[in-house]
């Protein structure tokens, strides 16, 4: 073979591993941002799982909470009504007691 054929051959075999030392670079750091992104990733899943824990602890609470609501609802207008009812009777009996001192004092 000529020098000049190998020559070319070196040439083009070190401009293979030189595209491949890049491609090896790449793929690393390729791979260190996949590291970190599964770190951020496992703390991200780590907090859900906390905070869905919490979710379910608290629960219970919360159903028991939704069922007194209820109750209260349930109870409004009939407090509402009863609260009505004792403003009549309060304004009747200051009205009442108005009349009388009025009486009271036009009987003098």
């Amino acid at each position: 073979m000529s020098s000049e054929l190998i020559e070319h051959r070196l040439t083009a075999v070190e401009s293979a591993l030189t595209k491949v030392a890049q491609a090896i670079e790449d793929i690393a750091a390729s791979t260190r941002l996949i590291a970190q992104l599964e770190l951020k990733h496992a703390e991200t899943r780590d907090a859900l799982e906390r905070a869905f824990g919490e979710i379910a602890k608290h629960k219970s609470e919360c159903d028991r909470i939704d069922g007194r609501l209820r109750d209260v609802e349930m109870e409004i207008p009939s407090l509402t009504e009863m609260r009505m009812k004792f403003d009549k009777a309060l304004y009747s009996i200051v009205g009442l007691v108005g009349v009388a001192l009025v009486g009271l004092v036009l009987a003098k």
